[in-house]
C-alpha cells in the first residue's frame, strides 16, 4: 500500500492540501502567513469595543484585553466586561499584563490597578496615585515594572509593594514607555535611548540618536530568545542590537511598507513580528521579510500558552493566528489559479500539482517554485493527470495528451488522437498505463495502445495488487485486468459498485473510494464489501484515498478531509466491530473551504 511517512497531499475543491496528522506547538515559521488559520472577532462577535491596545493572559487561560471602553475578559467563546470588575474604573485600559505570581495589572491615565480577589484594587506610591503608566512588564525575578510616560520607573515586588527604581549607582531612568525583560536581560525605552541592566546598575546601551540620526523617536523594544535586542523606531524601521552595536536593520531599503515600528515581538520560534500602526502588520523569518494579511492598525501582538499569536487592533477588533494541521496552496500562496486536479509527491523532493487552466506548478522547500504552461511544451493547461517512472521522469496527463519530462524539457508520448488523459500509473513490471475517454491504454512500442475498452464516459483511477492484477476505476465501476488472459473482468457486487473515483492497493487488497457508495474493499475470495455513513464513515463520497505510516487511511469527500484507522476499517467489514470512528478535518483544522475534488489520478 503506497504510504507518505510525513505529510499527504489531497486535492480540496481546487486548492492543494497537505495534512500533517501530528499537533504543532506555535507557528510553523516554514509556512506563510496565508497558511494559519485567522480568526476574527469584532462588535458582531460579541467584542465589546473594537479597540484593543493591549493583551496577556493569567494562569487560568483568560485573555484580557485593554480596550478604549476599559478591561474586557476573554475565554475564547464569550466576552466578560468591561463594566464588570469592582474596583476597576471604566476608562481606556492602556497596557495589561501577568506578573510572576500570575496577577493581573492594569495600567490607564487614571492609574495603576491590581486584581484581588474577586476584583481590583488601586496600587499607589506612597500614598499617591500612579498615573500615565505607559509599560508594564513581568520581571523574570519577580514582580513587575512600571513604566511611566512622563515619571520614574517603578519596580513592583512580589510581596506587592511598590517603588522607585534605584539601582546600585542611586541612578533611576525617567519617562520609560516600553520594556522588555527576557533570558536574564532587562531593557527600557525612554527618549533618551536604549537602557539595559547590568548587574545592579542601569546602563545606557545606546543613544536615541545613535539609532536613530535623524531625529526619529524609539517606540518599542524586545529581547530575543539569543539575547539580541530589537528596537523600534518611528521613521528609521529596527535595529537589532548587541553589546550596544547595531547588529541588523530592517527598513524601507530592506522592504518594509514604512519605516515607523510602533510594535513588535519575537515569538517562540526566534519569528519577529512588527507592526506601524496603520498599514499592517510583517513577519522576519531567518531573512525573509513577509507582510501580513488584511488587518492594517494593529496595536499588539501576544503569544499565549499554546503558541497562539493574538493581535489587537485599532477600530478593527481582535485576530488570532493558529497553527493547522491542513495547509493550503493556492493563489496567495503562488499558485496561478485555485482548482487543483492533481498532485504527486516526487522521489526527488518537489511536489507537483496539475491545475485546471494553469498548467502545472512546482511545490519546493514549502515554496511555490516554478509555473509551467504550454509555451515550456505543455499541450494543454488543463493538467488531470501526473506520475512518475522508476527512472524519476515525470509524466504529465493534460485534457490534449500526454508529455513526459526529462532533463528539465517536456517531449510528447505519442497517443493517438491525444485523448484527455485522467489518470496515469506505472506497474511494478515498469509498465506505463493511462486512463483515457472510454478505454485504459498501456504504453508499448513507443506509444500508448488500447487494452480495455470501455462503454461510457473515463477511466479516472488505476491501481496494482501485490498478486499482480490491475485495476481500473471510472464511470463503470470497477474492472479487474488479468496478464494472463488479456482480458478485464467488471466487479459484479449486491449492490453494484458505484462510479469510482480512487483506488488504493493493501497487499492482495484493494480500497476503493466511490461516488455515493463509500469506502469499499475488494479482498480475494471474500469479494467486494463496503462501508458508509451508516457504519461511522464520515461521507459516502471518497474522491481520494491514501494511507500514511501510522496506521491510517487518509480521504476526501464534499464534507472535508477525513481520516480513519485502518484496522478500524478492516474490522467493521470483517464483522468483528458495529462502528468505526471517523475523524474530519474542516475549516477548523485549516481547510479554507470544506469541499474536495477527485476524478483523476493522483
Amino acid at each position: 500500500m503506497g504510504r507518505l511517512p510525513a505529510a499527504l497531499w489531497l486535492v480540496a475543491s481546487g486548492l492543494l492540501a497537505g495534512a500533517h496528522a501530528s499537533p504543532v506547538l506555535g507557528l510553523d515559521a516554514s509556512k506563510r502567513i496565508s497558511q494559519y488559520r485567522l480568526r476574527s472577532w469584532s462588535l458582531d462577535e460579541g467584542l465589546p469595543q473594537s479597540t484593543v491596545r493591549a493583551i496577556t493572559q493569567t494562569p487560568d487561560g483568560y485573555l484580557w484585553l485593554g480596550t478604549l471602553d476599559g478591561l474586557v475578559r476573554f475565554d475564547g467563546v464569550r466576552f466578560s466586561g468591561p463594566a464588570s470588575w469592582p474596583g476597576l474604573p471604566r476608562v481606556p485600559s492602556e497596557v495589561v499584563a501577568t506578573d510572576s505570581r500570575g496577577r493581573l495589572w492594569v495600567g490607564c491615565r487614571e492609574g495603576l490597578f491590581r486584581a484581588e480577589g474577586d476584583g481590583f484594587e488601586e496600587v499607589q506610591l506612597a500614598g499617591e496615585r500612579i498615573s500615565d503608566v505607559a509599560a508594564l512588564v513581568a520581571r523574570a525575578a519577580g514582580g513587575l515594572w512600571v513604566g511611566r510616560a512622563q515619571e520614574s520607573l517603578l519596580v513592583a515586588g512580589e510581596d506587592g509593594g511598590i517603588g522607585v527604581f534605584v539601582d546600585r549607582a542611586g541612578q533611576t531612568i525617567k519617562g520609560v514607555f516600553a520594556a522588555a525583560d527576557r533570558s536574564g536581560q532587562t531593557c527600557f525605552i525612554s527618549r533618551t535611548g536604549v537602557h539595559c541592566l547590568v548587574g545592579d546598575d542601569t546602563q545606557l546601551l545606546v543613544a536615541r540618536l545613535e539609532i536613530a540620526p535623524q531625529g526619529s523617536l524609539l517606540s518599542s523594544v524586545w529581547i530575543g530568545e539569543d539575547g539580541g535586542v530589537w528596537v523600534g523606531t518611528i521613521g528609521e524601521g529596527a535595529v537589532k542590537l548587541r553589546d550596544g552595536v547595531v547588529e541588523a536593520r530592517l527598513d524601507v531599503a530592506g522592504g518594509l511598507e514604512v519605516g515607523t515600528i510602533l510594535i513588535l515581538m519575537e515569538d517562540r520560534h526566534g519569528v519577529l513580528w512588527l507592526a506601524d500602526g496603520t498599514s499592517g502588520f510583517a513577519r522576519f523569518a531567518g531573512s525573509r521579510l513577509e507582510r501580513g494579511l488584511g488587518l492594517q492598525t494593529v496595536q499588539s501582538f501576544f503569544e499565549d500558552r499554546e503558541g497562539n499569536l493574538w493581535i489587537g487592533s485599532n477600530s478593527e477588533g481582535l485576530v488570532q493566528l493558529s497553527d493547522v494541521p491542513i495547509t493550503v496552496y493556492s493563489t496567495a500562496e503562488g499558485l496561478p489559479l485555485p482548482v487543483v486536479h492533481s498532485v504527486l509527491a516526487s522521489g526527488h523532493g518537489s511536489t507537483w500539482v496539475g491545475l485546471e487552466g494553469g498548467g502545472l506548478a512546482e511545490i519546493r522547500n514549502g515554496e511555490v517554485a516554478q509555473v509551467f504552461g504550454m509555451a515550456d511544451g505543455l499541450p494543454s493547461l488543463d493538467v488531470m493527470s501526473l506520475a512518475e517512472d522508476r527512472e524519476g521522469r515525470l509524466l504529465v496527463g493534460t485534457a490534449g495528451g500526454v508529455v513526459r519530462r526529462e532533463a528539465g524539457v517536456f517531449e510528447t508520448v505519442p497517443v493517438e488522437g491525444s485523448p484527455p488523459a485522467f489518470s496515469l500509473f506505472e506497474d511494478s513490471r515498469g509498465a506505463l498505463w493511462g486512463g483515457f475517454l472510454r478505454e485504459v491504454r498501456r504504453f508499448t512500442d513507443g506509444a500508448f495502445r488500447s487494452v480495455v475498452w470501455g462503454r461510457d464516459r473515463y477511466v479516472g483511477a488505476i491501481s496494482e495488487t501485490a498478486n499482480g492484477a490491475m485495476w481500473f476505476g471510472g464511470s463503470e465501476g470497477l474492472l479487474r485486468w488479468s496478464a494472463g488472459t488479456g482480458e478485464a473482468q467488471a466487479i459484479i457486487a449486491d449492490p453494484p459498485v458505484p462510479l469510482v473515483l480512487a483506488l488504493l492497493a493493501d497487499g492482495d487488497d484493494l480500497w476503493v473510494g466511490t461516488h455515493g457508495g463509500g469506502l469499499g474493499r475488494w479482498q480475494g475470495e471474500s469479494g467486494y464489501s463496503s462501508l458508509g455513513r451508516d457504519q461511522g464513515l464520515c461521507d459516502d463520497d471518497v474522491f481520494s484515498l491514501l494511507a500514511d505510516d501510522q496506521g491510517h487511511l487518509w480521504m476526501s469527500s464534499n464534507r472535508g478531509v477525513f481520516v480513519v484507522e485502518t484496522a478500524d476499517a478492516r474490522a467493521v467489514l470483517d464483522g468483528s466491530k458495529m462502528e468505526l470512528t471517523c475523524r474530519l478535518f474542516g475549516r477548523a483544522q485549516g481547510m479554507r473551504q470544506r469541499e474536495a475534488s477527485g476524478g483523476t489520478q493522483p
